[in-house]
């Protein structure tokens, strides 16, 4: 499979909620203009939320971090999966290094979010979150 193809998947299940094309295109053109002011404010103002990859992230340490998406096929991705199930498992081992990455990135605060469903299907919580879970709760446990 190609790796492209997951951008592809997840604009078709963005496209969904659109009756047109056209309709399509303005929601995505309104967003990237948003995104655009939405950096050109955040530039001088030290209480800005950064988006970021965690690849970018490297060597940054934030306050508060969350970690979206955090479900099996996303972190890891479904490329190391499918790596790992025919016998390569560097791929997973990388994903592996990317969490760990993610989470040390906080200086104070985690919080690591797991949908209920990803392209339209039930999604399952990271392997990786595991240890994390297993060594302390969770603030939302009681």
């Amino acid at each position: 499979m190609d790796k492209g193809s997951d951008d592809i998947k997840d604009l078709k299940v963005a496209a969904r909620n659109f009756q047109s094309l056209k309709e399509f295109l303005v929601h995505t053109e309104h967003m990237r203009a948003m995104n655009k002011e939405i950096k050109r404010l955040s530039k001088n103002n030290e209480n800005a939320i950064t988006l970021s990859t965690i690849h970018r992230a490297k060597g940054l340490e934030y306050n508060a971090v969350y970690v979206a998406c955090a479900a099996e096929g996303n972190l890891p991705h479904d490329h190391a999966l499918e790596a790992y199930r025919s016998g390569e498992p560097s791929p997973l081992e990388e994903e592996r290094r990317l969490m760990y990455v993610a989470v040390t990135r906080a200086r104070k605060d985690l919080y690591i979010s797991v949908p209920e469903k990803r392209r339209g299907r039930k999604a399952y919580p990271s392997r990786f979150l595991a240890p994390i879970t297993r060594n302390g709760r969770n603030k939302g446990e009681k």
